[in-house]
């Protein structure tokens, strides 16, 4: 009996020093790395919920502006109507604001494998892509003499940067001050001149460029339509997603399919 007593001391010994090694251990990867972790998850959260709410209003206004524009319009509402202008314009601008923060502030801390980051950003810069890419204009014959209708991604990161107010509150330009700096300020409708190329081009019947700036800005309310969607985990308006695809030449409308497929949008 004393032998067996003494083996159960001695294991019971031997137990509580695995015990108590195995618990430092998992103390210390909980201190060094999970904690960590989750910090850095938590903080990627905070970020995102911050940013994406403002993010979300910007891409409704820009997206029911054009919405309008490419269903009911004639094609003439940006030189004759001012406020459709000069709203448009600024729309776009607060947009892009909101896009250029969500890129680089919401995920300075965020982990490269983010599924947050990944989530957010995809069908994020499908709206850029479809701005400057050559595959959204439609076909381009060879030998083509004259530029294209785009708006660069440093056009779109100068027209973000443009109406930011470079104060703390509020964070964008008022419309109204905005609209006086697009008469008063050179530098600032200079930033916005290829958006307004873009659009005075696709109303001028006598420019050629005109049906491929068509083109490009219903594949940007297409890109803003999804982008709508995943912000708001709302469903897309097919009726809409689908008259826009419609209008579109062949080989664009496929370009433009696949695309919205590869960000997850089922057409």
């Amino acid at each position: 009996m004393d032998a067996l007593q003494r083996s159960i001391d001695q294991n019971s010994v031997l137990w509580l020093l695995v015990a108590g090694v195995v618990g430092a251990g998992f103390k210390l990867l909980f201190d060094t790395y999970l904690a960590e972790r989750l910090s850095r998850r938590a903080t990627e959260a905070m970020a995102v919920r911050e940013l994406s709410n403002p993010l979300l209003q910007a891409t409704g206004r820009v997206g029911s502006r054009l919405s309008t524009y490419l269903t009911y319009g004639d094609w003439r509402w940006y030189s004759e109507s001012a406020y459709f202008r000069t709203s448009l314009l600024y729309t776009v601008g607060v947009y892009l604001h909101w896009f250029d923060r969500v890129d680089t502030e919401a995920f300075l801390n965020a982990s490269p494998r983010s599924s947050r980051a990944r989530r957010l950003r995809e069908p994020l810069y499908l709206t850029s892509k479809v701005l400057s890419g050559r595959d959204f204009v439609g076909p381009v014959p060879d030998g083509w003499p004259h530029g294209l209708p785009e708006i660069l991604k440093f056009d779109q990161i100068a027209m973000g940067e443009a109406v930011a107010s470079g104060g703390t509150e509020p964070l964008v330009l008022r419309y109204i001050d905005f609209v006086r700096g697009l008469d008063s300020d050179a530098d600032l409708a200079r930033w916005f001149a290829p958006l307004s190329s873009l659009m005075a081009v696709a109303e001028d019947d006598g420019d050629p460029r005109r049906d491929m700036a068509r083109r490009r800005i219903r594949c940007f309310a297409l890109a803003l339509l999804a982008l709508e969607s995943h912000l708001g985990g709302e469903p897309l308006d097919r009726t809409v997603l689908g008259a826009h695809l419609e209008a579109l030449d062949a080989r664009t409308r496929a370009v433009m399919t696949q695309e919205l497929r590869d960000h997850g949008v089922e057409v």
